[in-house]
């Protein structure tokens, strides 16, 4: 409903998946295009040898800290280019743009093989004020869900990274 009434086809967003940009991708990321009554979007696959010796890839890998855990997110975007691909000048098409992301989210499966038990998750937040991020169990894995729109709060959170708490 949202992208009818932004005038938009919700199968043009994801155009940018189109076979040219998937076949520069590395061999290890897939891409799958989601296209369902509900939901509409991609669902990227990355497999990376935990022992890689790839600087890139080693940037790609969770690190653990006592009982944190820390998963790469939005890693190099300092100008957080994401959101500003997403902002425009004129404040209607602005508005109508963070009702589409208020209901858009990024969903991050984790295998309880890697993480058997955790407890929350945030991005970490300027003096303090983190943003707790919603955790759901799946009964064999744990369900991470970021909605787009927190991603406007540009220098409030740092999105290179999500902090999980382990039991």
């Amino acid at each position: 409903m949202l992208f009818e009434m932004a005038d938009e086809e919700p199968e043009e967003v994801f155009d940018v998946f189109n076979d040219d940009t998937l076949r520069d991708l590395p061999e290890n990321i897939k891409v799958q295009r989601v296209n369902t009554d509900l939901e509409v979007g991609g669902e990227f696959f990355l497999n990376i040898n935990p022992k890689t010796t790839d600087e890139t890839e080693k940037a790609l890998l969770p690190t653990v800290a006592g009982k944190k855990c820390f998963i790469p997110f939005l890693i190099g975007n300092e100008s957080n280019s994401l959101i500003e691909y997403f902002k425009e000048d004129d404040s209607e098409s602005q508005e109508i743009t963070k009702a589409v992301l208020s209901s858009a989210k990024c969903k991050i499966l984790i295998d309880k093989s890697v993480l058997p038990v955790i407890d929350s998750a945030y991005f970490e937040g300027r003096g303090g004020q983190n943003y707790s991020i919603a955790l759901f169990d799946y009964g064999v894995s744990y369900c991470l869900e970021i909605p787009f729109i927190v991603l406007f709060e540009t220098g409030m959170y740092n999105f290179d990274r999500i902090v999980v708490i382990r039991g």
